[in-house]
């Protein structure tokens, strides 16, 4: 639920942009007064839920699903190369987000980031197995006798 939350937050996002923000910024670059009142109170509010969003779905599920992928042989080593793929990805959106609000505004670039988290999203529902009632060594069986493939739901 939480990375629903966030993708609809990121689509707001776009959308304050495109008909809220962008129709009242001047040619250099300033914000002209005549942009409506509610549209900064606005944003904060959209931050806030992608906020809630993130430490509600994605942040704290990807630390406990980490701790579930991976047989108990190579867990360590594997959730240790899976955490630090998880900071790089962390650090490539970091170092991507400003160049593409400076290079292509902030209505693609909110548009990309709430187009991948759609992908996000349906890829949750149709790939990452509910894991809530079964044990590590249940969902290690399972997938060692599915070969590879799991289905737990």
């Amino acid at each position: 639920m939480g990375q629903v939350i966030l993708t609809l937050s990121l689509i707001a996002m776009t959308a304050i942009f495109l008909i809220g923000i962008n129709p009242y910024i001047n040619l250099d670059g300033t914000v002209s007064p005549d942009i409506p009142g509610f549209v900064p109170y606005l944003v904060v509010v959209v931050i806030v839920l992608f906020m809630l969003g993130m430490q509600s779905g994605p942040g704290p599920v990807m630390w406990v699903m980490l701790s579930e992928i991976f047989p108990a042989s190579i867990r360590g080593a594997a959730n240790g190369f899976a955490v630090m793929l998880l900071w790089l990805a962390n650090m490539l959106v970091t170092v991507t987000f400003p160049v593409l609000m400076d290079g292509v505004g902030p209505v693609f670039t909110y548009g990309l980031f709430a187009a991948i988290n759609i992908f996000a999203v349906t890829w949750y529902y149709l790939r990452v197995p509910e894991t809530r009632k079964f044990t590590l060594e249940r969902i290690e069986w399972e997938f060692r006798e599915a070969g590879g493939v799991i289905r737990l739901r």
